[in-house]
């Protein structure tokens, strides 16, 4: 008898060299960017989505401050543990990747405390058009204070 693995679909958002990773099930949608409002050039603003006030995060800003600021053409949505709405920007359109899951491994907590990557939970390399792609999967309650947010564990 054939097992099926069990995969996770994730879709890639590519900023500069990085990959970050949504699962599928937080993505509430991808559109236009929309108008964003807040002060130019800080890592957090907001728009409004089906009436509805988003927190819209610069993760360029924070993860690739070297990268030129480029126009964002996409707004993904993701939906945190909390039910809140976040925006992430971006450039290029993502793109849905299958992920075994025994590729999928836990950020220990003292890399999680980087300042750059902080709001990664899981890291995953996988195969994608003949190139390795490294995925640093999202947690979405940790995009406005990756720092102080800690991980419990019990």
């Amino acid at each position: 008898m054939v097992q099926r693995m069990s995969m996770l679909k994730i879709l890639v958002l590519a900023i500069g060299e990085i990959n970050l990773g949504l699962r599928i099930e937080q993505v509430h949608r991808v559109m236009v960017h929309p108008a964003v409002f807040g002060q130019k050039g800080e890592r957090l603003g907001v728009t409004e989505v089906d009436a509805q006030a988003v927190t819209v995060v610069d993760v360029q800003r924070q993860i690739a401050p070297h990268l030129v600021a480029v126009q964002p053409s996409y707004l993904v949505l993701g939906r945190g543990r909390g039910g809140e709405l976040y925006g992430l920007p971006l450039a290029l359109a993502p793109i849905l990747v299958e992920v075994p899951l025994t590729q999928v491994r836990a950020l220990p907590d003292s890399y999680r405390r980087n300042e750059r990557l902080g709001i990664a939970s899981h890291v995953a390399i996988v195969q994608h058009e003949e190139q390795n792609l490294t995925l640093f999967l999202v947690d979405l309650d940790r995009l406005v204070d990756p720092i102080s947010t800690s991980s419990t564990r019990g």
